[in-house]
């Protein structure tokens, strides 16, 4: 039996600030970690059948290896979507700065804008990211999107 996917608990925040902060931490750490996930399942190599398992002691680990890539693949479909949702310069930013690593600096030389406006949007992208995905449940001073 597989344990349960942490989930990430969100409340209500007082001001955004707050809120970009948790979703900096969901963009570094839970989506790099998906990322990972999925990278260490592709590369798994084919199971040996003439020796004994070498699984855990709680079940099979490549069943429980499958199991979180499948839950990282659907958390990434769902950001997919939710980046989808927004407006294109604010997802750009996001899948520059998160998916692709790029740095505040690469970006702005890339997009041809100051490293000050990279983190300008980075900030407003993330308020109207972390709108969309709880839908309108966690930013209550951004009721609207501008």
């Amino acid at each position: 039996m597989t344990r349960p996917a942490k989930q990430v608990k969100w409340q209500h925040y007082s001001n955004n600030n707050e809120a970009i902060k948790r979703a900096k931490k969901f963009f570094t750490r839970d989506l790099s970690k998906a990322q990972l996930i999925i990278a260490r399942v592709e590369t798994v190599s084919s199971p040996r059948l003439d020796t004994v398992p070498g699984g855990g002691s709680h079940g099979n680990s490549s069943e429980d290896s499958m199991i979180r890539a499948v839950m990282a693949r659907q958390l990434l479909k769902e950001i997919d979507a939710t980046l989808d949702a927004m407006n294109d310069e604010d997802a750009e930013i996001l899948r520059l700065r998160y998916f692709k690593g790029w740095s505040p600096v690469k970006c702005s030389m890339e997009t041809y804008t100051s490293e000050r406006t990279i983190y300008r949007h980075e900030k407003t992208a993330l308020e109207h990211w972390t709108y969309i995905w709880h839908g309108g449940e966690l930013l209550e001073d951004n009721a609207v999107l501008a």
